[in-house]
């Protein structure tokens, strides 16, 4: 049928067109080669004979033209294996972090990747995340020493231009805005100069691109209080959660910022809408316990701390205050078991050991007078 022949003939074409304008991908490749094979193979398709001979200059140009034609389809598909091979490298990268927390090793893949594809934004974006948490474990490390001290500002300076390049290769991705936006939240609560003024505008362009979404203002937030600006932080969390009703984060930020600010009822309200959409989380009741013992209600304390540490029976923070609160009762015995279990998860904790056995002898946790 001559519909379905031109069906078939503008598909190899426009495909075709594709691979010379864009990166394609593997399948499309795929896609446009079999779409060619189908088209050749096709009943009663016309045929032409178009001469590529050299004596004349029409048999030159076409000679010229299927070249180049034939040459843009392998470098388009060159550069779309070169992107599949830049993904699946990346992928690497994360599955060798969450197996053996080696962000050096997981670094290294990245790099691997980009040179592969430069233009990996993913990868980009992967490179900050891990960036960061090199950072942090170069700071953890103490080492004042002048080579160290060269390695954390040439850490410093790569993940940052990792940042940079991912917005640069797509501006319009909000999520390379974001992974910016959050390097410069962290390096701002790091007291770093200019981190902040760079955050709040990258914070703005994601906002600006996506004002449905409560994720960047909720970041913000943190940025804020980093700051310790924490109206403004309140301000911000307010807008997100109008956004979404149901965004735990939001709520369990907000209850914290409240219980800083001394605000006890929003703070406790807030941290029970944490616990109600997330009751699997053992965060969501840490969380609550914590506040509840802050604000002296034991009693209720308890009831959300037991919740945490049943979800999670090595939860060393729940364990711990747990055994507080149980002490606050007049339960020693509990208290000792629950401080002794957290004990377990930190061996080299001195100051609970010391806290242990002041409850052994009766005294109150941080010392002072006999309760017995």
């Amino acid at each position: 049928d001559s519909y379905e022949h031109a069906a078939l003939l503008f598909g190899a074409l426009y495909l075709g067109a594709f691979h010379i304008v864009y990166v394609p991908t593997v399948v499309l490749s795929a896609l446009t080669f079999l779409l060619l094979g189908v088209l050749a193979s096709a009943d009663g398709v016309r045929s032409w004979s178009l001469g590529f001979s050299s004596e004349s200059w029409k048999g030159r140009v076409r000679t010229a033209l299927f070249a180049l034609t034939i040459l843009a389809i392998i470098v388009a598909s060159l550069g779309a294996l070169r992107a599949t091979v830049s993904e699946i490298l990346v992928n690497r990268s994360g599955a060798a972090y969450r197996k053996n927390s080696d962000a050096v090793q997981a670094l290294s893949l990245l790099q691997t990747a980009l040179l592969v594809y430069p233009n990996n934004d993913r990868a980009h974006r992967a490179a900050v995340e891990l960036g960061l948490i090199r950072l942090g474990e170069l700071v953890a490390a103490g080492d004042t020493t002048d080579q160290a001290t060269a390695v954390l500002q040439v850490s410093l300076e790569t993940t940052i231009q990792h940042g940079l390049a991912a917005v640069s290769i797509n501006s319009g991705d909000y999520q390379n805005w974001l992974a910016l936006a959050g390097l410069y939240k962290n390096l701002a609560g790091a007291g770093v100069q200019g981190a902040f003024e760079n955050a709040e505008a990258a914070f703005e362009k994601v906002s600006a691109d996506n004002p449905l979404s409560p994720l960047p203002l909720v970041q913000r937030a943190q940025l804020y209080i980093a700051k310790d600006d924490l109206p403004q932080a309140i301000m911000l969390l307010d807008r997100a959660i109008s956004l979404k009703s149901n965004f735990a984060a939001a709520y369990l930020l907000r209850s914290q910022v409240h219980a800083a600010l001394g605000n006890r009822e929003a703070s406790v309200k807030d941290a029970a809408v944490v616990a109600q959409i997330a009751p699997e989380d053992s965060i969501s009741w840490y969380n609550l316990g914590a506040i509840l013992y802050d604000a002296g209600s034991y009693v209720e304390a308890v009831q959300s701390l037991e919740k945490a540490v049943a979800l999670q029976n090595n939860y060393a923070n729940a364990l711990f205050l747990l055994g507080l609160s149980y002490e606050k009762l007049g339960r020693a015995e509990d208290a000792l078991a629950m401080l002794e279990s957290a004990a377990r998860t930190n061996p080299g904790d001195a100051t609970l050991a010391g806290i242990i056995e002041n409850i052994r002898a009766g005294l109150p946790p941080q010392g002072g007078e006999n309760t017995r």
